[in-house]
């Protein structure tokens, strides 16, 4: 008689027990689904994500204006220009951006100003001893930034251009924001 008794009573602890573990879990989904509601449907973090688009826009723009300068002008002390006008717009959008994007944009912009000044010494320096020195320099800083090998030729400005940007968009998260949208998009057609 207690053999059935004892069983039944594990039993019903079990039931409670596997009964609680799935109410906690529930509690965890509806307190995660919250969070995303908060995160991203909020009116704050859609101001955030415009005012985030619209750094991105504009930095893009004066890259893509800068690198055609570098191009038509060639490596020269107007990259400190360039430099400057990014360092603008990342302050002028540094609420709106985190941290890390900003740190990890200070590379691309520290090479592209030792390229602006290595230009202004060459330009002032005139047959200085070292003035190859300078040159090579100039040349590997902006070949870094780019991604490219140094030993590679310099006339390939199309792939610097798509090298500057594809760093940029993983820099600025756009291609992963393209990515979930894709994703999202493939989940509501199934």
């Amino acid at each position: 008689a207690l053999v059935p008794g004892v069983a039944a009573m594990f039993g019903a602890l079990w039931q409670i027990l596997r009964d609680r573990a799935a109410h906690e879990r529930n509690i965890e989904l509806k307190e995660r689904e919250h969070l995303f509601s908060l995160s991203v449907t909020s009116h704050m973090a859609q101001v955030a994500f415009d005012k985030h688009a619209a750094f991105c826009e504009e930095y893009v723009a004066r890259v893509n204006q800068g690198v055609t300068e570098l191009y038509r002008d060639g490596p020269s002390k107007n990259a400190i220009t360039i430099v400057a006008e990014l360092a603008a717009v990342r302050q002028k959008h540094a609420p709106w951006v985190p941290p890390d994007v900003l740190e990890r944009l200070k590379p691309f912009e520290r090479a592209v100003w030792e390229v602006g000044t290595s230009g202004l010494y060459i330009s002032h320096a005139g047959a200085a001893p070292d003035r190859k020195t300078h040159v090579d320099t100039m040349h590997n800083n902006f070949s870094q930034v780019l991604g490219i090998p140094s030993g590679e030729a310099q006339d390939r400005s199309e792939v610097r251009v798509d090298s500057i940007l594809a760093h940029l968009q993983d820099v600025l998260g756009i291609r992963e924001l393209s990515r979930l949208r894709a994703a999202v998009v493939k989940s509501l057609t199934l």
